[in-house]
């Protein structure tokens, strides 16, 4: 019925065709996965494909192959090493227990005349033959003339050269031998020796057994040594990728941010160049054009005091470029030198108190300009007490009026400045208490968005509001907030930054304080040297 109405021949092409078409619409995701696979595997193993990144890429696997290189030696030596060692052991063990034996067979055979206790057990009797797949000991007993006196397992049935191995014994030539023979597809350890009564030889017993099983152990061995030894490879090869991206991770980062600060320096060095060609021209050509008029007597004096004026002007502006360029230059030089070169700077001791409010001396013309409110505090717990730490008095002077002009520029009139040097102390994780200079420079500026703090110490970075400075010029050399990251590191400390957009912006400077040995040394050398001036004026 079900031929009549017709289902039959569609379900024999459904279940002919079905399955290929299913195989392929299978194998082609496989495929697809496969090759993604292998292309992500090849960048990986390749390094990163961006340009940053390439030169490291091969430093990179070099590093990975020779520690999978230096591991799969290592491994290989300590394999076979141990290889060895097993197969002289299992070997010197199995000799052993074979000695064992056939001294015991010895003493039976001395004592019972060439048979096992029990009676007559000459080479007919009939008894189980040996299987080589089993790790028991058979025995052997040969008489002087080389007969078999008593083999109760068949050994010398099964094929085993018992009498061949133990020709030297019988010759005299030898008291003892352990050959390995091979006999039907195996391998035989044999101990033979020699029993003499009245030192004439009277049988020679055999002790072996097969080395099948010991041969199987020494297989698993070589498996599990072969296991090992990919296991520790791969191990070895993640390991070495994690850690070679954990150690060229710093000198990647170091080197994007070598591009990026060489890029963002010719560009901020093209700009004042371009404007510098710009103004030189229009004053050569002011001064050209004034020239040619008066060797042809077309201008009046009213004009060319106007022109020269005009190129006066030109060249005024060349010089405040050529200023700004030497600033940005300086500043580069600083932020090139190693900050924790000791013999880079001019390390002495130093009263931060007394370098903050020399800088707020200078700096006080341009906030009373500004119409800003000045305030250089003392901390509640010093008083007017130095604040002595070690450092480059140059370099914080630097420091200090780069973040209070900095403050200048983005207060409104009306705002207030606010400077606090104080000495703190906190727990340390050890349990003592370790104290520190601080110095906070409050400002109701502007403020900082949240998005641009993580990047304001970044060289030739600009946030948002550095297009709304109030005072000075517009924006600086994007180098301030970089150099004085750079200074602080160089003496030890930390900055920290706190801002909210209309509200201002607070910079908190951590310094070590100078140590009580080395502000003793530091402030008895000037007494020292006078003491001796003094000692010489009276001679």
């Amino acid at each position: 019925m079900s031929s009549h109405l017709g289902y039959e021949p569609t379900t024999e092409r459904r279940s002919s065709d079905g399955p290929a078409e299913t195989r392929a619409a299978a194998m082609f995701p496989l495929r697809r996965y496969l090759a993604r696979a292998g292309g992500r595997f090849r960048r990986w193993a390749g390094g990163p494909a961006d340009h940053a990144g390439a030169p490291f890429a091969a430093t990179r696997n070099r590093l990975i192959a020779t520690n999978v290189l230096v591991v799969a030696v290592v491994l290989a030596l300590l394999s076979v090493i141990i290889y060895i060692f097993g197969v002289h052991a299992a070997q010197q063990e199995t000799v052993a227990q074979l000695k064992y034996y056939a001294a015991a067979g010895a003493h039976t055979a001395a004592e019972n005349d060439g048979h096992p206790p029990g009676g007559d057990s000459g080479p007919r009797r009939q008894l189980v033959a040996y299987s080589p797949s089993t790790p028991d000991i058979f025995s052997v007993v040969l008489a002087s003339d080389g007969t078999v006196q008593f083999d109760s397992d068949q050994i010398v049935a099964f094929g085993v050269p018992v009498v061949a191995a133990a020709k030297p014994i019988l010759e005299g030539q030898q008291t003892e031998a352990t050959p390995i023979v091979h006999a039907d597809g195996h391998d035989f350890q044999l101990y033979l020796t020699r029993v003499s009564q009245n030192d004439h030889l009277q049988w020679v017993v055999a002790a072996g057994i097969s080395l099948d099983v010991q041969n199987q152990e020494l297989s698993d061995l070589v498996r599990t040594l072969l296991i090992v030894y990919a296991v520790v490879l791969v191990l070895t090869f993640l390991t070495s990728v994690f850690l070679t991206e954990r150690g060229l991770g710093p000198a990647r980062l170091a080197f994007t941010r070598q591009r990026q600060f060489a890029t963002a320096a010719s560009h901020e060095l093209r700009t004042p160049l371009a404007v510098i060609r710009s103004e030189a021209e229009l004053a050569s050509g002011l001064i050209g054009d004034s020239l040619e008029a008066l060797r042809g007597k077309h201008i009046n004096a009213a004009q060319l005091t106007a022109s020269l004026e005009e190129a006066l002007g030109e060249s005024r502006a060349v010089t405040s470029e050529v200023d700004f360029m030497t600033r940005m230059v300086q500043d580069l030089l600083v932020l090139g030198r190693d900050a924790s070169d000791e013999l880079a700077h001019d390390w002495t001791i130093v009263d931060l108190r007394g370098v903050v409010e020399s800088v707020a001396g200078k700096v006080r013309p341009l906030t009373e300009s500004a119409g800003l409110t000045f305030d250089v505090s003392a901390a509640s717990d010093g008083g007017a007490q130095p604040v002595w730490v070690r450092g480059d008095a140059g370099l914080l002077r630097q420091l200090m009026y780069g973040l209070l002009e900095n403050a200048v520029r983005y207060t409104p009139s009306g705002g207030t400045i606010r400077v606090v040097v104080r000495a703190e102390s906190h727990a340390h994780l050890l349990g003592d208490r370790r104290r520190h200079a601080e110095v906070s420079i409050d400002d109701t500026g502007v403020g900082i968005a949240p998005e641009h703090l993580a990047n304001i110490f970044e060289p030739f970075y600009r946030a948002a509001s550095s297009s709304l400075a109030l005072h000075g010029e517009q924006g600086g050399t994007g180098l301030g907030l970089a150099l004085t990251q750079w200074i602080v590191r160089a003496h030890g400390g930390s900055i920290r930054v706190h801002s909210q957009v209309g509200q201002g912006t607070t910079f908190t400077i951590e310094l070590p304080l100078a140590s009580g040995d080395l502000l003793r040394t530091e402030l008895e050398q000037p007494q020292d040297a006078s003491a001796s001036a003094n000692s010489t004026s009276d001679r």
